[in-house]
């Protein structure tokens, strides 16, 4: 599909032409520098005078509870630098695709919310697992039904509020970038 387009398809952000307006990076593996990926995607897309869009996925699923949670604090650095450094006419939006079941439940600030991880069979730590049960933390490996939550700073981010659909996310997202948005189409 690359080649169809005329794009060369490259394998790490560090091989991006330094000027390239556009580019198609493929990682094989899920351990990369995310977060130098989106600073360099941010560098070539702020090259656009009409604009852009970037859209960044993190997977934080916690069947390596661990692994899963460092990713996640990884990511809200992530979002906390990408929102840093856009300018007021840059709509930032930090939502999930869906809710995790994930609870942490007491603990103390500066404590190791992980107690007692290292005690958890081998599978626990390195593999997926059915669940866990902490002192501070518990995790079942599935997805669950629960609103997940919507933030936004930058044009637009004042409809980010209550309880939204997704749909109404999109539409938020069009009105940034100044576009109309069609009223829904309900049956007739």
């Amino acid at each position: 599909m690359a080649a169809a387009a005329h794009r060369t398809l490259l394998t790490d952000v560090s091989e991006i032409p330094a000027g390239a307006r556009r580019a198609m990076v493929l990682y094989d593996g899920a351990d990369f520098d995310l977060a130098a990926a989106v600073r360099t995607a941010r560098t070539v897309l702020a090259r656009n005078p009409r604009g852009s869009f970037l859209m960044v996925e993190c997977d934080v699923h916690t069947e390596r509870l661990r692994h899963g949670l460092e990713r996640m604090v990884a990511f809200d650095r992530i979002i906390r630098d990408t929102a840093g450094a856009s300018g007021p006419d840059t709509l930032v939006l930090f939502t999930a695709d869906h809710s995790f079941d994930l609870r942490v439940h007491d603990g103390a600030t500066g404590a190791n919310v992980l107690e007692g991880l290292d005690a958890v069979t081998e599978p626990a730590n390195g593999q997926s697992v059915d669940s866990v049960r902490l002192p501070n933390v518990s995790v079942n490996d599935t997805h669950t039904g629960e609103a997940v939550m919507a933030a936004a700073q930058g044009p637009g981010a004042f409809r980010v509020r209550g309880y939204l659909s997704n749909t109404d996310l999109f539409g938020i997202m069009l009105r940034a970038y100044g576009w109309r948005v069609d009223p829904p189409s309900g049956p007739k």
